[in-house]
């Protein structure tokens, strides 16, 4: 019976040996099990982080690689030229018509002074023959210096007649502005009117550029200083020129000190590119004022 008990108690301490090995065991591996599992919730937070770094990295480099690009398709216009208007209906100018003036350089503002003009249009084809030739006449003469524009600035009024080589002419009425700075015809007596068609501008200097006429694409600009021109009534030095081009035509008009435009001369291809057209006006005429 004592035997028996030994054997149980030996037995009953073995196997509850074996089930505290057990536990601690079981113990052990819940403890490293949780150990793991808190280790793999913070690799996957740590993970979670370094994905929320790269994500913002990412879209921070994005960003910046948009503007650098939008930097680099940015538009860079090309510089505009200065491009001298009309004057203000305010303006008060000055009208020395000192040497150098656009003043100096137009037609003479005093009452009695005349000048002629002489236009000959010729069509010439492509083997330079003349197909067709016409001639023109343009008296004007100095009326009136005292009326006012609508902007109360004075104007200079000629009587214009034209007329061809027989005789039979039209007249007309011319108004224009001439200041230092500027040179414009008038239509509807006003300064700022769009029809006016500007002569000289300043700075009178080599490439500066104007409209024609305001609010218009064509543009005139100085070509030339100091040049010799021949007319019928004799050499003018110190001219200076203007170019004015459109399409397949240009225009070049000489101004002499003094005595305003002395030469112009067109050219164009013909309707339907079939030769040439020139149109030469000189002054062949100028009687100074009293």
């Amino acid at each position: 019976m004592r035997a028996f008990t030994v054997i149980v108690c030996a037995f009953l301490l073995f196997f509850g040996g074996e089930i505290i090995c057990l536990t601690i065991v079981e113990a052990q591996i819940d403890s490293t099990a949780q150990k793991s599992s808190v280790s793999a919730t913070a690799t996957k937070k740590k993970k979670k982080r370094r994905r929320r770094k790269k994500t913002v990295v990412d879209t921070t480099a994005k960003k910046t690689s948009v503007a650098k690009s939008k930097k680099k398709t940015k538009i860079v216009e090309a510089p505009k030229k200065t491009i001298a208007i009309t004057p203000p209906s305010n303006l008060k100018p000055t009208m020395t018509g000192a040497p150098g003036t656009v003043k100096s350089y137009f037609f003479p503002d005093r009452i009695g002074a005349e000048w002629t003009m002489r236009t000959i249009q010729l069509l010439i084809d492509k083997d330079n023959k003349i197909l067709r030739a016409d001639t023109l006449y343009a008296q004007s003469r100095v009326v009136d210096t005292a009326r006012f524009s609508l902007q109360r600035l004075p104007v200079m009024v000629t009587s214009d007649t034209s007329y061809k080589s027989t005789g039979k002419g039209v007249r007309t009425e011319s108004l224009f502005y001439v200041d230092d700075s500027i040179a414009m015809t008038v239509f509807n007596n006003s300064i700022s009117s769009a029809e006016n068609r500007v002569f000289l501008v300043t700075p009178l200097k080599l490439r500066n550029a104007w409209h024609e006429k305001f609010e218009d694409s064509i543009v005139t600009m100085i070509a030339g200083f100091g040049d010799s021109v021949m007319t019928p009534i004799g050499r003018f030095d110190h001219v200076l020129v203007t170019l004015t081009q459109e399409d397949y035509s240009d225009m070049r008009k000489y101004y002499a000190p003094g005595h305003g435009i002395i030469k112009t001369v067109f050219r164009s291809v013909a309707p339907g590119g079939n030769g040439l057209i020139i149109v030469t006006t000189e002054m062949i005429a100028f009687k100074k004022p009293d």
